[in-house]
């Protein structure tokens, strides 16, 4: 069944509803573990688009004129990616850590002096 959209009002004040077509009227495919779909598709069903994210755990990357325009992830996804950031973060900052301890620091002198600042 397909949704139904709400239209702006006429100019008599009464509101129309028409059919929106689905989203696999708009050429969405699967691309592994992302779905592609167009940004007009989110114009005409943005919350069944929402409840996909959001309770089908899915992620949708959007297009614009055929290419990559942004992301929709669920939350818990984007949570798993903040915490595998904040990860590769704390291992570099150990990294550099580790190297200071073994090489040595360089002064702020030096590296002016080696910049030609």
């Amino acid at each position: 069944m397909p949704t139904m959209v709400k239209s702006k009002k006429t100019s008599r004040g009464v509101g129309k509803k028409r059919a929106a077509p689905p989203v696999s009227d708009f050429g969405s495919f699967e691309t592994k573990m992302w779905t592609t779909i167009p940004t007009t598709a989110l114009r005409h069903d943005s919350s069944g688009i929402v409840s996909r994210v959001q309770y089908g755990d899915e992620s949708l990357v959007l297009t614009r004129r055929g290419k990559p325009a942004a992301a929709i992830v669920s939350l818990r996804l984007l949570e798993l990616l903040r915490k595998l950031e904040d990860k590769a973060e704390a291992d570099a900052a150990r990294a550099s850590r580790r190297e200071i301890a073994k090489l040595g620091a360089i002064g702020w002198d030096d590296v002016k002096a080696m910049l030609d600042l």
